[in-house]
């Protein structure tokens, strides 16, 4: 056994030692010029954070709707193909169903109808309904689905959101032409239910020389060929209510020479009376309900000297039915064949 004096010193040295170890790491860690200790990074990289990220480590974004997809066309590539199958892309941001049949001809200028879906609706469900059409037709169609704002009975959400979206169409179509290297024709056909049935319109209104013919279903409210409210013949009648300032919107002041030559369906169910149902800022210009309403718009077209028809479907509430569907593709049928 090891006495008293050897077993003291033996432990003064481990002591010893320990506190050498001790002091060696101490003099690497905080006093070594330029050496960070691990604490006092850890506490730098934490207030180096953004606000979100340092007090919460799950961030819940919103479902991304109108971003901007990766350009699949700065290689050179043609992503859309002439296959009679719905297709999915993002064009101008924006996600979008495209829909191209086999016997599309290259060598010749090709019609091209948007379909534009109502609130909480999709680009695909408002596309399927139109194949057999493009099919038996030889047009393209194009179906964005919008994240519309939910404000849509407020006229200065409308009146800023609606020429944004419009001119988010024509670069949707610019952009469509370079992903399947088609000639489209110059003049679009719209077709539009409920809140698409509001952009299809007033797209029109801004743009008349690019737009063949518009189908509106079931519109909740719309904007009138005025530039001066009909009550008082020297008070401007603003957008969206009117078109007194559409200069504003596009560069431009209204082309009613242009927009006479756009042709009119509007369609509505005669059921589709319900007062509470539309935004009340437009009562005074069109009526309460949308039949009220489908039917000012139609008389205001006509007097303006717009070809314009109207059909009120009985028994039929606010929804895009077959018979509706029908009769509008034969409407644009008759003006793509004449």
């Amino acid at each position: 056994m090891l006495g008293y004096k050897t077993a003291k010193n033996l432990l003064y040295v481990t002591i010893s030692g320990f506190l050498v170890i001790v002091s060696v790491f101490f003099i690497i860690n905080f006093l070594t010029p330029g050496k960070t200790p691990v604490s006092r990074l850890a506490v730098e990289i934490s207030n180096s954070l953004p606000a979100a990220t340092a007090t919460s480590a799950i961030t819940i974004m919103p479902t991304p709707t109108n971003v901007t997809a990766p350009n699949t066309l700065a290689a050179g590539k043609t992503p859309l193909e002439a296959n009679s199958k719905l297709q999915q892309t993002w064009l101008a941001g924006v996600p979008a169903t495209v829909y191209i049949p086999e016997k599309i001809k290259r060598s010749q200028d090709t019609q091209l109808v948007i379909a534009l879906h109502g609130m909480q609706g999709k680009g695909e469900a408002i596309c399927k309904g139109l194949i057999s059409f493009a099919e038996q037709n030889g047009v393209i169609l194009l179906a964005p689905t919008f994240n519309y704002n939910p404000n849509w009975q407020d006229p200065q959400i409308v009146a800023s959101e609606d020429p944004a979206l419009a001119t988010q169409l024509n670069q949707m179509v610019g952009e469509l032409k370079i992903a399947t290297n088609l000639q489209f024709n110059n003049h679009l056909l719209l077709y539009g239910f409920s809140r698409g049935a509001q952009l299809a319109h007033r797209y029109a209104l801004l743009y008349p020389d690019k737009t063949l013919g518009v189908a509106t279903l079931s519109a909740g409210s719309y904007t009138l060929p005025y530039k001066n409210d009909a009550s008082k013949s020297t008070q401007p009648l603003p957008f969206p209510f009117g078109v007194s300032d559409l200069k504003n919107y596009t560069g431009k002041p209204f082309n009613q020479k242009s927009f006479a030559k756009v042709n009119f369906l509007i369609e509505v169910g005669a059921m589709d009376n319900d007062p509470e149902q539309t935004p009340p800022a437009w009562d005074s210009y069109l009526g309460r309900s949308r039949l009220e309403r489908a039917e000012s718009f139609y008389l205001a077209l006509k007097e303006e000297g717009v070809a314009a028809q109207i059909t009120i479907f009985p028994d039929t509430a606010h929804q895009e039915t077959l018979a509706m569907r029908t009769n509008a593709l034969n409407f644009f049928k008759g003006l793509i064949t004449s």
